[in-house]
């Protein structure tokens, strides 16, 4: 999932100051999620709505003071889940019994893992359903290779690559979003 998240991102500063935080931080926002939702799949999925939101906002986050990032990781954590949680109170109630046996269950099972597996393919979907102008450049940049590299490939100028790749990953991040809320 990181390589999806990094492809997101634009500059090298952006994917170095994102990855330090999903490494160092993933833990600490698992338990503040969970502690929230009481819930490991539910908390998994306030996890990656966070990463997207830090995402949007990557050139703002300030990594110098380690405590500081933990709080304010924290607190983005939190209200996320919170968040959530308040979206499944609005669920119907005859739903309710479906969502407390999902709460009650504690570690993945074969559904669970063919379920996380569908989550990737429609993923792999969304980017396969991009424009070829914007799928090219993007499956590259996931693969790898520099924008100076996508362009010698694609026989494009590197500037034209930097804002097919921008626009690939703002479709990408909207569509996502967008499955992810409904």
């Amino acid at each position: 999932m990181l390589m999806i998240y990094l492809s997101l991102l634009e500059t090298e500063e952006q994917k170095n100051k994102f990855e330090m935080i999903y490494h160092k931080y993933a833990g600490l926002m698992y338990h503040e999620a969970c502690a929230v939702t009481k819930d490991h799949f539910l908390a998994e999925d306030v996890i990656h709505e966070t990463f997207l939101q830090l995402i949007r906002i990557i050139d703002d986050v300030r990594v110098d003071n380690s405590k500081e990032l933990a709080q304010f990781i924290k607190i983005i954590t939190h209200s996320r889940a919170v968040d959530y949680v308040r979206k499944l109170d609005h669920v119907q109630p005859e739903e309710d019994e479906v969502l407390a046996t999902r709460m009650a269950q504690t570690t993945p099972d074969p559904e669970t893992i063919a379920v996380d597996s569908e989550s990737f393919e429609r993923i792999v979907n969304e980017v396969m359903q991009l424009s070829e102008i914007y799928r090219a450049p993007l499956s590259l940049k996931i693969k790898g290779y520099k924008i100076e590299e996508i362009a010698k490939i694609l026989e494009l100028n590197s500037q034209t690559v930097k804002v097919r790749l921008h626009r690939a990953r703002k479709i990408l991040l909207a569509s996502l979003e967008e499955s992810y809320e409904s």
